[in-house]
């Protein structure tokens, strides 16, 4: 009966150590990816963090790092499946879902679902109530050739804040500069700089419009 017990006991003890060891090649794995991650060798990125999720296929963060890997290489199609396993696995945290929702985004667009990824930002925005979503949806709309949803991001951006800042008004500013409609350009930075009035890029680019800058040029922000 002994020694059935001290085998029991050894065997126990081989399967809690390989438990631990294979614990830690994860988080070794996980680590070496995000270095070649750093070091943009996203081949051998892909392998390590593909080797994580042989052991662990709903790992949020080796999901997101073969995600950009992939992105990086040019495969939106595969990125998009992986950043969007990562996306589902990190509800709970905020910041890393914004992260990770800023490249699905990405691979959406690339992967020819431009109007999907509109309305997944949208979606995003619109479920979190935060400045920084309709900010990246703005963006990302912009950037793929819709102007009516960054147009809709952007000022939805500007009238939720509580406390207006820069940004806001900055990014609208320079869409409207970039579509032509220089007077909604100019009303959105003399807004900015109403915030701002120390701010250099701010200066810089009412420069460009009008010969001198100073208080009179100042708007008060939307309330």
């Amino acid at each position: 009966m002994a020694r059935w017990m001290a085998l029991l006991l050894v065997a126990a003890g081989i399967v809690l150590a390989a438990g631990c060891s294979s614990k830690k090649s994860l988080i070794q794995l996980r680590e070496q990816g995000q270095r070649f991650l750093e070091r943009q060798r996203y081949s051998e990125a892909q392998h390590s963090f593909a080797q994580v999720l042989e052991v662990k296929p709903e790992d949020a963060e080796a999901n997101y790092g073969l995600g950009r890997a992939l992105l990086a290489q040019g495969d939106a199609m595969r990125a998009r499946t992986h950043l969007g396993i990562a996306y589902q696995q990190s509800s709970h945290d905020a910041n890393l879902t914004f992260e990770i929702g800023s490249a699905l985004a990405e691979a959406m667009a690339l992967s020819g679902d431009k109007q999907g990824m509109v309305m997944f930002l949208r979606d995003a925005a619109q479920s979190r109530g935060e400045v920084r979503d309709y900010l990246l949806w703005g963006d990302m709309a912009a950037k793929y050739g819709d102007p009516d949803s960054a147009e809709l991001a952007y000022r939805t951006a500007v009238r939720i804040e509580r406390t207006p800042t820069v940004l806001p008004y900055w990014k609208l500013a320079l869409f409207y500069e970039g579509i032509g409609k220089t007077e909604a350009a100019t009303h959105r930075l003399r807004q900015a700089y109403a915030i701002e009035q120390d701010n250099p890029q701010i200066i810089e680019k009412l420069q460009s419009y009008y010969a001198v800058v100073g208080p009179s040029l100042k708007i008060a922000p939307d309330r």
